[in-house]
């Protein structure tokens, strides 16, 4: 019997001694929390915008495989009117959006990247990073062998900054858009 009074004694004795945590350590963990917050979330953010951006790059490098292997097709360098375009893209920037829908690079490359369409409404879909509503993707051939073609995103951010600024839109002074050269 007294072992039992003895037991219960040691129960009531943790009751009473288990009351939580006081409002000051509450405060004190809040505050911490808060501080952690503060500095990981901006780590993140960037982190976020950077992936964004590496989607556009990947988005631009699979555009310039579909007209790079388009362009080289035996269908396609027997049309008049897509010779006609890829000769117009040596001359000066085009956008994407100008190859002609009635010549049969449209439709290879279109083939290529699985799109409806080669509209400035569909690929700005599928710009990740911010961009503004006028963003466009331009291309320009430039010749030779290793990197024959220029392609970049205007009017986006290529530093994970949130930068849209404005740009010119030649591939020799591209600076804060996403390119590939």
């Amino acid at each position: 019997m007294t072992n039992k009074k003895n037991e219960e004694k040691e129960f009531r004795k943790k009751k009473l001694g288990n009351q939580g945590f006081s409002l000051v350590e509450l405060i004190i963990v809040i505050a911490i929390t808060a501080i952690l917050v503060g500095v990981i979330a901006p780590m993140l953010i960037k982190i976020l915008e950077k992936s964004r951006v590496a989607a556009d790059r990947g988005m631009l490098d699979a555009v310039c495989a579909a007209i790079t292997y388009s362009s080289v097709e035996r269908r396609v360098q027997d049309d008049a009117a897509s010779v006609n375009y890829l000769k117009s893209c040596i001359s000066s920037p085009t956008a994407l959006e100008s190859v002609p829908t009635d010549c049969v690079l449209y439709e290879a490359i279109l083939d290529k990247l699985g799109w409806e369409d080669l509209s400035a409404a569909t690929y700005r879909q599928k710009i990740k990073s911010a961009h503004t509503s006028s963003s466009q993707i331009f291309i320009q051939y430039k010749g030779g062998v290793e990197n024959p073609i220029a392609l970049w995103i205007t009017y986006t951010d290529s530093e994970a900054e949130r930068d849209t600024s404005e740009q010119a839109t030649n591939y020799t002074t591209i600076v804060k858009n996403i390119s590939i050269n």
